[in-house]
């Protein structure tokens, strides 16, 4: 996809140990939904003695993102429907090799840094669904509603 837009969606799958991309998605539609938690892990055992008021404090939860957006190749000029690069399933391809390879060396999901305008944040995809909304008479899809969900830390750039 191409970005036309001021503020793309943009998803890198990183080298490991580095900031360098291996592979890189663009979407030039900006987020429908955009769900960012943190939280921490309280002990709330029973034992004797006095009990605090909230529990014990044990550990600071990661952050989990949970993303939601549109990709979409509808709106291409193509009057008869003879056009072969509207289908929205290259672009699907690239969005799960990016977020969704696995590094041979380590055997591990890769780090995936996802950005929109000042937003960054860098985690593991745990989830990517791809939804399948619009299609062509053919059949070939040409609309998608995709939700990534990762552990991720929120980073907010400036």
């Amino acid at each position: 996809m191409t970005s036309t837009q001021a503020n793309p969606i943009i998803v890198r799958g990183l080298e490991p140990g580095t900031t360098k991309a291996i592979s890189t998605f663009v979407c030039e539609s900006g987020p429908d939904c955009i769900d960012f938690k943190k939280g921490a892990d309280f002990d709330h055992d029973l034992a004797q003695g006095p009990r605090p008021a909230f529990g014990r404090f044990k550990a600071a939860l990661p952050g989990s993102l949970r993303l939601v957006f549109m990709m979409d190749r509808s709106t291409l000029p193509d009057p008869v429907g003879t056009r072969q690069d509207d289908d929205i399933t290259k672009d699907v391809q690239l969005l799960r090799k990016t977020a969704l390879d696995v590094d041979p060396r380590l055997r591990q999901p890769l780090v995936v840094r996802v950005a929109w305008g000042q937003y960054v944040w860098t985690g593991r995809v745990r989830d990517l669904q791809v939804q399948y909304v619009l299609f062509r008479p053919d059949g070939r899809p040409l609309r998608a509603r995709v939700t990534l969900a990762m552990m991720a830390e929120e980073v907010i750039v400036t």
